[in-house]
């Protein structure tokens, strides 16, 4: 009886899942630098920086809520529409699209 491969140990033997991984990686060091260390300070000092703190929080809570909310409530539906339909890498495409211009700087 062989050995399995280290990448089968850890259940990255294929190169899907190894993708999966490493997305994962990048988007939970992206959270974890930008949701908890740069956004709760410019936001209230540049995005908010007109309104009261106790105003700018409120407002970042609330839309915070409102844009989790959507998530919870439209990601189900998306994701069976995307298995159901076999457009995932057209709907991926699409919400990096979407993402994209949602963060646009330009005037």
């Amino acid at each position: 009886m062989s050995r399995p491969s280290p990448l089968e140990r850890v259940g990255l033997h294929r190169p899907e899942l190894r993708a999966w991984a490493m997305y994962d990686w990048a988007n939970s060091a992206f959270m974890a630098t930008v949701v908890t260390a740069v956004f709760p300070i410019y936001f209230p000092s540049v995005a908010a920086a007109e309104l009261e703190p106790a105003a700018a929080s409120f407002r970042f809570a609330a839309t915070t809520f409102v844009a989790l909310s959507v998530v919870a409530v439209l990601a189900p539906v998306l994701g069976a529409l995307a298995d159901f339909a076999g457009i995932k890498k057209k709907m991926l495409g699409a919400c990096l699209a979407l993402g994209v211009s949602a963060t646009d700087l330009t005037p």
